[in-house]
């Protein structure tokens, strides 16, 4: 029971990592395709980093090569139980694998019952394949000037969504890991489906081609909740063991 409950706490972890708080791509996208949108000739390799309250920091690797496919989670199965995805657009499947933990400490910060030596127990690997018909995009780095100006000097809006306003404004433009992003402010007020406030402010910085490279998640007092930052960014060929299927 204990391997189960951890399995789902993980599964929130990439949630609340790699998914928006609305659009439909919450039900129909994959979690990797959230890391990195799946764009050829265009590859590279971070580690997101998931900063909050007192909890340990959560890592999870992410890599797009330059067919497009993308590889999102820990490197070697056997360092965690965090789940890993790879989206091959080459052999048109969409991967996901994890292993249960039986002993050991959590990303969570909880403590689980050691064995002998302390260290963790993993479970089995588990390997679902599942078609995948998406094609890689295509950017044309000529296009990105101009599609940040756009973003930047874009005005201010407000939506309402199931009974919570979503105030959304521009933050301008900054230059992370030596890539430039565009900055989104997005602030939301109302109540939830199961009738909590809701009063928080959420501060996002993308890039066109690689996706989210910060985001800061917060209350009305400006008080961090959640900090995401993409580290070890690097613009090259990301090994290809990573898009490897592990099989034990």
């Amino acid at each position: 029971m204990e391997g189960s409950g951890l399995r789902n706490r993980y599964l929130v972890l990439l949630w609340a990592v790699v998914i928006p708080f609305f659009g439909s791509a919450l039900v129909t996208a994959p979690y990797a395709q959230q890391c990195a949108p799946p764009i050829k000739d265009h590859p590279y390799s971070a580690i997101f980093v998931w900063k909050r309250g007192n909890l340990s920091d959560a890592k999870m690797p992410v890599a797009r090569n330059s067919f497009g496919s993308v590889r999102c989670g820990v490197p070697q199965p056997g360092e965690s139980a965090n789940p890993s995805e790879i989206i091959d657009v080459v052999r048109g499947e969409h991967i996901f694998f994890s292993r249960s933990v039986n002993s050991g400490p959590s990303l969570s910060g909880e403590s689980l019952p050691e064995n002998d030596t302390g260290a963790p127990e993993y479970g089995p690997l588990r390997v679902q394949v599942r078609q995948y018909s998406g094609k890689p995009g295509c950017w044309d780095d000529s296009q990105t000037e101009e599609f940040l100006k756009r973003e930047a000097a874009r005005p201010a809006e407000t939506t309402t969504v199931s009974r919570i306003t979503v105030e959304r404004r521009s933050l301008g433009l900054r230059t992370i890991n030596g890539v430039m992003c565009y900055g989104t402010q997005m602030t939301r007020r109302g109540k939830s489906p199961n009738g909590q406030s809701v009063n928080d402010i959420e501060e996002e910085w993308k890039s066109p081609v690689y996706g989210v490279m910060e985001r800061i998640t917060g209350d009305s007092h400006h008080h961090v909740q959640s900090h995401i930052v993409l580290q070890n960014f690097r613009l090259e060929e990301p090994d290809a063991k990573l898009f490897e299927v592990p099989h034990k």
